[in-house]
């Protein structure tokens, strides 16, 4: 038998006896306000004993997750804790932030403040920034409270917006990271401190990035704006000149061949494209930018090297939809 099947059968065997003690060994007389026992003085003893020691295993099976939580918060202050300790603990607070029961508790555990000044510290390696950054996106993923601790008591928007024009190119895809998760479903709350700090202008910034990665999660992003209350970052991120972006991005590739074509990212722009014809100043860059044009040039590039007709399929609709909506 596995160590782990002798664990399991020891936890179950405790928590029957306890169980057993309970119920089956424990009358109660309904006319007195506490328990009569049949047992005799000898055998209480005894059986209390056996009870204290099947407790004792069943402490010892279930783990205190707060005092866990709170042995992963003094390895990463401690001075003395290596980087590669502060990393594994890390990887560990980032997967209770996913679950609401911690996330919600971010402030109370004193892991907000690291977490924040971590991923601000350029000083910090890149994995520990990295890192930090992303336990703070899963913790606002899609959770309003949290959204509004992370905001209000740990500055996490403007760290985000911060860090979206980072050096480093892990801290950037972390960033938007962080950027969508707060901002989808949230409506027009984090508007005016998003556009204030800029947040916008990175975006268009990082729709361009070399990084297929950081260029990749914004295009996914505002491709579903239209459906995660996010509108108004479509409608500012034309403003700051986002068609233009993304349709010298499709002329680069008509021109360059699709040796080196990202598919996936291929399609977010071709969405987005799709997704600001829902608006006047949307349809009026598209216009300008002579975006059908660049489409369809994208498509005889694709079709000349037979290269993912899904793809081609998806763009020939789009461009057809466009039309329809242009021509007015």
């Amino acid at each position: 038998m596995s160590a782990n099947s002798q664990g399991g059968q020891q936890q179950l065997h405790a928590l029957n006896e306890i169980l057993k003690w309970s119920t089956k060994l424990t009358q109660v007389d309904p006319t007195e306000s506490t328990a009569s026992c049949s047992l005799s003085e000898s055998e209480l003893l005894q059986k209390r004993e056996q009870m204290k020691q099947n407790m004792e295993i069943l402490n010892s099976l279930f783990i205190d997750e707060y005092k866990y939580i709170e042995e992963l918060r003094q390895t990463l202050i401690s001075s003395s804790a290596s980087t590669e300790d502060k990393v594994s603990a890390l990887t560990t607070v980032e997967e209770f932030m996913q679950d609401r029961n911690y996330s919600i508790n971010i402030h109370k555990t004193k892991l907000l403040e690291i977490l924040v000044d971590f991923a601000a510290d350029s000083t910090q390696d890149t994995r520990i920034r990295e890192l930090s950054l992303w336990a703070l996106a899963s913790a606002v993923q899609d959770e309003p409270q949290v959204k509004s601790i992370v905001v209000q008591e740990g500055n996490g928007l403007e760290l985000f917006v911060k860090c979206l024009s980072d050096a480093e190119h892990q801290i950037r895809n972390k960033a938007v990271l962080g950027v969508s998760a707060l901002l989808k479903n949230s409506g027009n709350e984090y508007t005016d401190q998003f556009v204030r700090h800029g947040g916008v202008k990175k975006l268009v910034q990082c729709a361009d990035d070399p990084d297929d990665r950081v260029a990749g999660k914004v295009l996914f992003f505002m491709s579903i704006a239209l459906v995660t209350q996010c509108k108004w970052v479509l409608e500012c991120a034309v403003d700051e000149g986002l068609v233009g972006v993304l349709v010298d991005q499709v002329r680069v590739c008509s021109k360059n061949g699709a040796e080196e074509l990202s598919v996936g990212n291929m399609e977010s722009r071709v969405r987005v494209l799709k997704a600001v014809a829902s608006f006047e100043s949307g349809r009026a860059a598209l216009k300008r930018e002579s975006a059908i044009e660049r489409l369809l040039e994208l498509v005889q590039m694709l079709e000349a090297e037979q290269h993912d007709q899904e793809l081609v399929d998806e763009i020939h609709a789009i461009v057809k939809g466009l039309q329809m909506v242009l021509k007015h």
